[in-house]
């Protein structure tokens, strides 16, 4: 059974607010700003895109497109809202990414799998697409052990990730 007060904790403070920038002037424009080809053919499709895994791509400048993040979610493109919107109002905190970095980025997300009702599945999913694409900030596919693929490295060690990336290097 879920956590009602955690889901209710998460729709107010995440899901919500992101929700309504996404569909307000300002969360569109920034959004065909920064992820062009999400608002061409994604936007439209945020209640049919269900139960699949996701990744997040960011190039910033001229220099390469990599993979910043790998998700699953029930509504993936709903899901993307948020990404998008901590992006631009806390990208720092979230990405360790400056605002004048976030200026220049380019975001792309791409669904990776067909639906998977089972939640248990979309979390192998995760699991292996992390694997194969070796998001900036969830490097521990590569370590093994007992660290789930899909975690993100802790806040206090993202910027260097990033910057060991070479995501900056056309910036």
């Amino acid at each position: 059974m879920r956590d009602t007060k955690a889901f209710t904790d998460y729709y107010t403070t995440q899901f919500k607010p992101a929700y309504d920038w996404a569909h307000n002037e300002d969360g569109k424009a920034w959004i065909k700003a920064h992820a062009r080809r999400f608002y061409d053919d994604l936007y439209k499709l945020e209640n049919e895109i269900t139960a699949s895994v996701y990744a997040l791509f960011i190039q910033i400048g001229s220099g390469p497109e990599l993979c910043l993040y790998v998700g699953e979610s029930w509504r993936p493109v709903k899901r993307a809202y948020i990404h998008f919107f901590h992006m631009e109002q806390e990208p720092i905190k979230y990405f360790s990414l400056s605002s004048s970095e976030v200026k220049k980025a380019k975001l792309r997300v791409e669904i990776l799998t067909p639906p998977i009702l089972s939640e248990s599945m979309r979390k192998n999913a995760e699991s292996i697409m992390c694997k194969e694409l070796s998001p900036i900030l969830q490097p521990y596919s590569s370590l093994g052990g007992n660290i789930p693929a899909d975690m993100c490295l802790p806040r206090r060690c993202r910027r260097k990730a990033i910057e060991e990336s070479g995501l900056l290097s056309g910036s």
